[in-house]
């Protein structure tokens, strides 16, 4: 596809679409003026304006940048099984984010908080027969190992593998506005016992924005081929209204995580 020079300096997504002829470099100009006075975003004025629609810039989005697209308009909600938790339950013991390597399941407390401390159980499975059976890989043959980090105060929201290491999604233990961070927790492949890890140990990879009220960062995955550096699609839960577009359609972030 052909591409269109530009003069001025655009980063992201407005310099995307100046390169490929889709905005005007006065246009993207002025967007980003009123992005800037409005306390929006760049694609809140992509949108207001009818320049492009939702569907349009986010499958602009995913060609350009490479970022999986997801139209929740392809899911059969009919067909999706219904009341196989108990939401009740959820609400009052705190949704746990689970992640896996092997036979080892690890679960990510919400809350409680404790002093400070945050909660990760690790847990090993094995099948018998048509089941799958806890084993014995705790102190005094208990069936789970306790792991606690320090996490500035917040709890587990996510967990996802990253090589030998575990990224931990951090935040308030409850509904409410608050720092939301990226760990690196180091060598949890490798761990055999039950730990206790300090502040000093674990690496603060980024800072995700939060809102008033609203954009509660609650997952994540790793995108990228192994090859270029790798990005962080975070999604969250209560979207402020710029990040809706038309009834079915969210815009998520992507962070670029250093090595």
């Amino acid at each position: 596809m052909a591409t269109n020079p530009v003069q001025r300096q655009f980063s992201g997504l407005a310099r995307a679409l100046v390169q490929h002829g889709l905005l005007a470099e006065a246009e993207a100009e002025a967007l980003q003026d009123h992005a800037a006075a409005s306390n929006s975003t760049f694609v809140d004025q992509i949108l207001v304006s009818k320049r492009m629609t939702a569907m349009e810039l986010a499958e602009f989005t995913s060609r350009t940048f490479g970022v999986p697209l997801l139209d929740l308009n392809a899911f059969d909600l009919a067909q999706i099984p219904r009341d196989w938790v108990d939401t009740k339950m959820l609400v009052l013991r705190r949704v746990l984010p689970l992640h896996k390597r092997g036979n080892r399941l690890f679960v990510g407390l919400r809350g409680p908080v404790l002093r400070g401390w945050a909660m990760v159980i690790e847990l090993a499975v094995e099948a018998a027969a048509a089941e799958l059976r806890l084993r014995e890989i705790g102190p005094q043959s208990q069936t789970y190992r306790k792991h606690f980090l320090r996490l500035d105060g917040l709890g587990v929201r996510d967990l996802i593998w990253r090589g030998d290491d575990l990224l931990v999604l951090a935040g308030p233990t409850m509904d409410l506005d608050g720092p939301v961070r990226v760990f690196r927790w180091r060598g949890v492949t490798n761990l055999g016992r039950e730990t206790i890890t300090p502040r000093d140990e674990l690496e603060v990879l980024l800072d995700v924005p939060f809102g008033d009220g609203a954009d509660h960062a609650e997952g994540m995955t790793l995108l990228g081929d192994g090859e270029s550096p790798a990005s962080l699609l975070v999604v969250y839960d209560s979207p402020a209204a710029g990040r809706k577009a038309g009834a079915t359609e969210v815009f998520a972030d992507v962070f670029t995580l250093p090595d």
